[in-house]
């Protein structure tokens, strides 16, 4: 693979060859170069970034870019108060570095980055986050006690993400509701409240369903749903059969 020697620019010593994913990096710290600015928020916060790199992967910001019919064509600015300045730098961060720090909440900052990649039309973005909040609940509620408000609060944070998935998400999904039925219950009267007044997603419902077909550990075989209805937590060493496809 040729290296890219860059010299005589800030940052980068005279002759460093950058390769690979490090040339994106480099880039992204040094906005000398960069031929588009994005505004985020509602106080418009500014990030120099490159159309080769953000157009390539946003169907959004490729037709703003492109199309003459939009402002953003001739200035090369596009203005975003629909995503927060954090959450728009870890897209950044993704888009430049396959990668942002990750960190456990209540499910409701990959809500807001999968509504992110929903509007940007970035679906691998989508699908990554979703393998990490598998990867994460897995992790939990194998090793910690979950509070119950937290996980009822993460449950309804899926219930919203489910929103924006599709069905090549479903998967996933239930992996991620499998996990979420150990430590909370959905009952019917939930259901039918969250179908009549709309908050259940068909999406939602079909992980739903998916999710409680199994009802016992693959691993110990132990029955995760007692005489009573009530679902019981799987052993600690569970392993699922079948890992999700990691998408995109």
């Amino acid at each position: 693979m040729s290296s890219l020697l860059v010299k005589g620019t800030a940052g980068n010593k005279m002759g460093d060859p950058l390769r690979g994913k490090s040339v994106l990096k480099f880039m992204l710290c040094n906005p000398e170069y960069s031929d588009m600015t994005v505004f985020a928020g509602v106080r418009q916060t500014p990030f120099k970034l490159h159309r080769a790199v953000m157009c390539i992967r946003s169907g959004f910001l490729k037709a703003c870019c492109d199309s003459s019919s939009f402002k953003e064509g001739t200035t090369k600015a596009v203005y975003l108060a629909e995503i927060e300045p954090e959450v728009f730098k870890k897209v950044v961060l993704w888009l430049y570095e396959e990668d942002y720090k990750y960190t456990w909440t209540d499910g409701n900052e990959d809500l807001k980055l999968i509504q992110a990649a929903h509007l940007l039309k970035i679906e691998s973005l989508r699908a990554d986050t979703l393998n990490k909040l598998y990867s994460k609940c897995r992790h939990r509620f194998r090793k910690f006690e979950v509070p119950p408000k937290i996980a009822e609060e993460l449950l309804g944070s899926f219930v919203k993400i489910c929103q924006f998935c599709q069905e090549t998400d479903l998967t996933i999904l239930i992996y991620i509701m499998k996990e979420l039925l150990s430590y909370v219950k959905v009952t019917p009267k939930m259901v039918l409240t969250g179908l009549t007044d709309g908050s259940f997603g068909k999406t939602f419902m079909a992980a739903l369903v998916g999710a409680q077909s199994e009802t016992g550990c693959s691993r110990c075989g132990l029955k995760m749903i007692g005489a009573g209805g009530e679902r019981k937590r799987p052993c600690a060493g569970r392993a699922y059969k079948a890992k999700p496809d990691r998408i995109g």
